[in-house]
């Protein structure tokens, strides 16, 4: 890149994410998973139980209803998740739990995770690593509030 170019917050950002999700991609490739339904077992294996809603899962990854209702699809046809709906309050409501063979892919890919996050800040200090969360962080809040704005 020539130097004398300026750099554009959003182009680096989106750079970044897609380098990251290709080779998630290609990782998860092997257990026949994309790197948003792995971005789901993560999300399961924090949960009490194993469980949540699709709205929770929406708010967590950021997608809409139809998009969540399709990967969750695929997800529960491969076996790794499996939804069932519960009478909850005189509503109908869907719950969506990690099986078991979700709960042991996450077990051999959180290592990875982990190994991911340790290789995106070997290069910086902690007090960087802390610093460039904090102004993510800050970037991430003014992005919702542009879309809030629309």
């Amino acid at each position: 890149m020539n130097e004398s170019m300026e750099l554009d917050i959003g182009f680096l950002i989106k750079n970044i994410n897609d380098r990251l999700e290709q080779a998630a991609n290609k990782e998860f490739k092997e257990l026949d998973l994309t790197s948003s339904q792995m971005r789901v077992l993560f999300f399961l294996h924090q949960q009490k139980n194993f469980e949540c809603s699709p709205k929770e899962l929406e708010d967590y990854l950021n997608v809409s209803h139809p998009t969540i209702n399709g990967i969750l699809k695929r997800m529960e046809e491969k076996g790794f998740l499996s939804t069932e709906i519960t009478k909850k309050d005189g509503h109908l409501s869907k719950t969506v739990k990690s099986t078991k063979k979700g709960q042991e892919t996450f077990k051999k890919t959180g290592k990875s995770k982990n190994i991911h996050e340790k290789k995106l800040s070997e290069n910086l200090t902690e007090k960087e690593r802390a610093t460039l969360i904090k102004l993510l962080s800050k970037v991430q809040k003014a992005v919702s509030e542009i879309i809030m704005q629309q």
